[in-house]
């Protein structure tokens, strides 16, 4: 029997300032080159951005780690005009945006928005808040031979209270997944010397839990904090049943065994003032596994 834990430790501190020089507004009023409304997406019967945003025609999500940028200034997505927040992956942040607070979705060209690290087809998500929105989705699997998995299920929350608006999910990413059958082991000529019969069990859970906060204290003055927790917890067990069919060969029985528990979390702020002609934004961001 075989046993093996993984385990690591990394930790990331870093502080940015960047100078903004142009504003976005004027740029995305003369840059629309195709709108979708609502009405376009109600055939999907979407529950988040997300959803909407893959039915677009001809578009595709990208994200920070797919283009230039600092951090999620990378994502070819807008939301009001402004980049994402945080570190989160792009997807987990649509996400949490309740699809009926979309009033609708504008396809522009990146070059015209004179944002830096923008090119190509950029998606601007125009939102509207109205009062506390959430979605929920709950998934069991069952499958022949696996333990019934009844932990897969996302709850997200939206909303606004003054000048402070937030949006939250919890989330448990769980799998179970197997395999059997059995395997034979051949020589060079064709002989067959050995005969298994395994089973594999794989489990695994990834319970977790974001908070983004927008804080907008006055005209010109926004501030972002983004908080991400996550644990990931998986298993493994490979029993294998082996018969020998040659000579002086031997009946055995195998069990494989590994799992990896770890728990990492994320916290990223951002501030942005107005300074002379543009405006200073300063970053900070810690990240720990």
């Amino acid at each position: 029997m075989t046993h093996f834990l993984k385990s690591s430790l990394t930790a990331t501190v870093s502080l940015g300032l960047i100078f903004v020089h142009s504003a976005i507004s004027p740029a995305l009023a003369q840059t629309v080159q195709d709108s979708f409304e609502p009405a376009f997406f109600a055939q999907y019967a979407p529950r988040n951005a997300l959803d909407m945003i893959e039915q677009i025609p001809g578009f595709q999500l990208e994200g920070a780690d797919d283009r230039r940028g600092l951090g999620q200034g990378g994502a070819n997505v807008l939301v009001n005009g402004e980049r994402l927040t945080g570190k989160t992956d792009v997807g987990s942040q649509l996400s949490r945006i309740v699809a009926d607070n979309v009033v609708r979705i504008e396809i522009k060209d990146g070059a015209a928005l004179d944002i830096p690290g923008l090119s190509g087809q950029v998606a601007n998500i125009v939102t509207e808040t109205t009062g506390q929105t959430g979605t929920w989705s709950w998934a069991p699997q069952f499958r022949e031979r696996q333990k019934a998995n009844w932990g897969h299920a996302h709850l997200t929350l939206s909303g606004e209270t003054g000048n402070l608006t937030y949006s939250a999910e919890i989330r448990n990413e769980a799998q179970r997944n197997g395999d059997w059958g059995p395997e034979t082991l051949t020589q060079t000529d064709g002989t067959v010397f050995e005969i298994r019969d395994e089973v594999g069990r794989y489990d695994f859970d990834g319970p977790g839990g974001t908070l983004d906060l927008n804080w907008k204290p006055k005209e010109d003055h926004v501030g972002n904090l983004n908080l991400e927790y996550n644990k990931q917890n998986s298993a493994q067990r490979v029993l294998s049943s082996r018969r020998a069919l040659a000579e002086r060969g031997q009946d055995l029985e195998t069990v494989f065994t590994g799992g990896e528990n770890e728990w990492n979390a994320k916290v990223g702020a951002d501030y942005e003032i107005p300074m002379g002609p543009g405006k200073l934004k300063m970053i900070g961001y810690y990240r720990f596994e």
